[in-house]
């Protein structure tokens, strides 16, 4: 298999040769979390051996999700497959772009959750960016659901349909295709009782 290259985070290069084996990628995974966190205070107060135990059990989480999900998949977990591969590589960058407290992210959720106990590292492999970082999207999230609960208020026309004589027309501006898209070249009707088109 020939060496394949996948970016992680912007952080690191990974080459995946069949040199590489799972035990080196562990490694360097760990010293990616273990740097993107080396400045953040509350991390700093940990000892070497947590910082070191939660990493360990971050990273065996991850795998482990991955693992299920190409199981469920039919994607075989072999650290030859590239789509194995790459999945991990998704999970990992993910994991550590919501781990990092000065990522793009924005969030210290997640890492202030594993160092307060409040995340389980064993249980964290599954979880979405929502999931590692809820403040984050928090406005865009607030946001969908403001549009999905919005009533939208249908204005009828004056006239009835021309078909079956309901008053529940109603009416859209057109555009000719010659003339500008700002120039109002007739109406398209539409009928909500039943359905019916036409043009005027």
């Amino acid at each position: 298999m020939g060496k394949q290259n996948f970016e992680m985070t912007g952080v690191a290069t990974i080459g995946l040769n069949k040199e590489v084996n799972v035990s080196q990628i562990d490694l360097i995974y760990r010293d990616l979390f273990l740097k993107c966190a080396a400045e953040y205070a509350p991390w700093r107060a940990l000892s070497d051996e947590d910082k070191n135990k939660y990493v360990r059990r971050i990273i065996r989480s991850i795998k482990n999700a991955t693992i299920e999900y190409c199981g469920e998949n039919s994607i075989s977990a072999n650290i030859d497959n590239a789509k194995f591969v790459e999945e991990l590589s998704a999970r990992m960058s993910m994991h550590l772009a919501n781990f990092d407290p000065n990522s793009s992210v924005g969030s210290t959720y997640y890492i202030d959750g594993i160092i307060d106990g409040s995340i389980d590292p064993k249980c964290i492999g599954g979880y979405t960016s929502y999931q590692l970082a809820p403040d984050a999207s928090r406005e865009y999230r607030e946001g969908i659901e403001i549009r999905k609960n919005q009533k939208i208020e249908i204005k009828f026309a004056i006239r009835p349909c021309k078909f079956c004589g309901e008053f529940k027309v109603t009416r859209e501006a057109t555009a000719g295709r010659s003339l500008g898209s700002d120039e109002i070249t007739g109406f398209k009707l539409t009928c909500i009782n039943c359905g019916k088109k036409w043009y005027e």
